[in-house]
């Protein structure tokens, strides 16, 4: 399974619902996220009919993850420059010396990113005592020890002297009305990344034939952006392929999703989050979508499961679907007056498919 490293040109703004007309940015790309911009991509460069042509809902002809942090050397040179990637901090069971976990409080429970080799061990159930000690827990990240002391001297003096290699700002701007001239200010929230800080994602390729389709759709995103704010020059990134990644397969009957995930049906969302090691959380999301004439039209919200989630494993298939969103017809349109956009032959969908990665029955929450 191919990696793709991408390289911010400058700040990104990946909005996640947190209340009444409220966000918050967030520092990575959900895999939703990066399917819908593929899918516009691939529509702006008239490919449209060779995508369509798999099977997406029953068989897509590939799953992605979500876009997480990670770090390069900025003494090295060439595309592929990363040393370290970081994962959600998946919802597994804490395998540690109590006394020494009970000494870092809330912390661990705080931390949304951790390490590949804590990634790793916790999802395999393994002790991570080594790991629980306040030089391994940073504002941004949870280490494992190998990991931080495998750094490059300047990375890792950075890590222990607290410096952050991504973070959250805001930056004002200002409308004017058309009528009166009046100026209105407001502030939009950004995630802005530092020179030794990268993103990346894994593409696991159903259809190796379809390799050449998300070239495209990567060449073509690297100029026009990923996510919101793009006419401000917001989302530009680089992007290389780096070495493959294969997960771990579900020993246990149970997995954490490296992607967000909208469960098929009633009996997959018995199998996944109703069995009793499930453990995830929901997060839900709205945005906005255009028909044929360029008309905004707010799509209809849907709740998914998001990255780091515990889910219980369906033998035999994909986990996951295209989630309709279409927006709701208004009870008083007149068809007569302008033809509903929205039909049979014109939907919305959602990105749902699971990204899993399997956990050992070590890790399993009681």
């Amino acid at each position: 399974m191919p990696l793709v490293n991408l390289a911010p040109k400058g700040p990104f703004h990946i909005g996640e619902h947190v209340g009444i007309e409220r966000q918050r940015v967030v520092a990575h790309i959900p895999s939703d996220t990066i399917f819908s911009a593929m899918f516009a991509a691939w529509a702006a460069l008239g490919l449209l009919d060779e995508v369509l042509a798999y099977p997406w809902e029953s068989q897509p002809p590939l799953l992605l993850t979500s876009a997480f942090p990670c770090l390069v050397d900025p003494a090295q040179k060439g595309a592929d420059r990363i040393v370290l990637r970081f994962y959600p901090r998946p919802m597994v069971a804490l395998r540690a010396n109590r006394d020494a976990l009970d000494a870092l409080g809330k912390g661990p429970a705080h931390a949304e990113w951790v390490s590949e080799t804590l990634f790793r061990a916790m999802c395999a159930g393994e002790d991570i005592s080594d790991a629980c000690h306040d030089r391994y827990l940073t504002s941004f990240a949870w280490f494992h020890p190998h990991d931080l002391d495998r750094l490059p001297r300047g990375l890792r003096a950075a890590v222990e002297a607290g410096a952050t290699f991504w973070d959250r700002d805001t930056v004002p701007r200002v409308s004017l009305d058309r009528l009166t001239n009046m100026s209105n200010l407001y502030h939009v929230g950004r995630m802005v990344f530092g020179p030794e800080a990268r993103l990346w994602f894994s593409v696991r390729l159903l259809e190796p034939a379809f390799r050449d389709h998300v070239v495209e759709a990567l060449n073509f995103l690297a100029d026009a952006g990923l996510g919101g704010l793009r006419s401000t020059g917001m989302g530009g990134f680089a992007w290389s392929w780096g070495e493959s990644e294969d997960a771990t397969s579900p020993a246990a009957g149970y997995a954490v999703t490296l992607s967000r995930y909208a469960p098929r049906d009633a009996d997959e969302v018995s199998v996944a989050l109703q069995s009793r090691h499930s453990a995830y959380r929901v997060v839900k999301v709205g945005g906005w979508c255009h028909d044929d004439s360029g008309r905004a039209w707010r799509r209809r919200q849907i709740r998914l499961v998001s990255e780091g989630s515990v889910v219980g494993v369906v033998a035999g298939r994909l986990q996951g679907k295209m989630a309709t969103v279409t927006p709701i017809r208004p009870p008083d349109w007149d068809d007569a007056i302008r033809p509903w956009p929205f039909g049979e032959r014109r939907q919305v969908y959602r990105w749902g498919y699971a990204y899993l990665w399997g956990i050992g029955a070590n890790a399993l929450q009681d």
